[in-house]
């Protein structure tokens, strides 16, 4: 495995990895110490929750939301409890892993790999098929789009510490798209120097942080975490429910 001196290289190697749907090279660039926290976290999570949290029913919910149909309600209380289902859970969160004692007894990198996987798009797609949210056409079409989904740009590092260090980064500044031209009605609106401001910050809000960890060897490794380069927010624009 590389070894990186340089926490931007480290980064970039982690983002190329993630594009190429490399779970275990990624989960290989974590630091070990984050990999047996993530999984142990990750195990806690997915413990059944105590008993009472079941007993939400359909006219409580109802009660919550006025106006609410009956039908709306019953769905909504069936999928709460679903999510408290640790096989359902489990499901969600690491859906590779056929059981609790499957995952308990892996690797912590594995299970941070399988992790990564089962929040991928192409995992999120077929989720989205088998809940008939989307066809199964519309689901190859995206995956057959020649798109960079984790189109990050590093910014820098900043030392916090000597053992930890920032990355910060943000998505390419032409995910967003070109500046509207000046026939856009919100840039009619606006004055020269607010057009001045708009152009210049185009693309570059929002940046995000990553942390990483120096090693024993100098080396630096990356702190696994769930949210861990944003993997959890990549492709959420296909969910939504299923019609009643």
């Amino acid at each position: 495995m590389n070894t990186y001196s340089d926490p931007l290289a480290l980064f970039a190697a982690a983002v190329d990895a993630l594009n190429r749907e490399n779970w275990d090279g990624v989960a290989a660039l974590c630091d070990p110490v984050s990999l047996s926290a993530f999984k142990r976290n990750l195990i806690d999570n997915l413990s059944p929750p105590a008993k009472e949290t079941h007993n939400l029913t359909a006219t409580e919910f109802m009660k919550a939301v006025p106006n609410m149909p009956r039908a709306v309600a019953e769905y909504q209380v069936s999928r709460f409890r679903e999510t408290l289902d640790p096989k359902q859970r489990l499901r969600d969160q690491v859906p590779s892993v056929k059981s609790r004692e499957d995952l308990e007894s892996m690797d912590p990198a594995r299970v941070f790999a399988a992790w990564l996987e089962g929040k991928s798009l192409r995992r999120q797609l077929g989720r989205n098929v088998d809940l008939k949210r989307m066809s199964r056409a519309t689901a190859s079409e995206v995956l057959a789009q020649d798109t960079i989904h984790f189109n990050f740009q590093s910014l820098g590092s900043v030392a916090d510490g000597d053992r930890i260090a920032h990355v910060i980064y943000r998505r390419d500044q032409f995910f967003r798209g070109p500046f509207p031209d000046d026939g856009d009605s919100w840039v009619a609106r606006c004055s020269a120097p607010e057009l001045e401001l708009m152009r210049d910050i185009w693309g570059r809000e929002h940046t995000l942080s990553v942390m990483a960890r120096r090693q024993t060897d100098e080396s630096w490794r990356l702190v696994a975490d769930s949210d861990f380069l944003f993997i959890s927010q990549i492709g959420l624009g296909f969910g939504g429910e299923p019609e009643l």
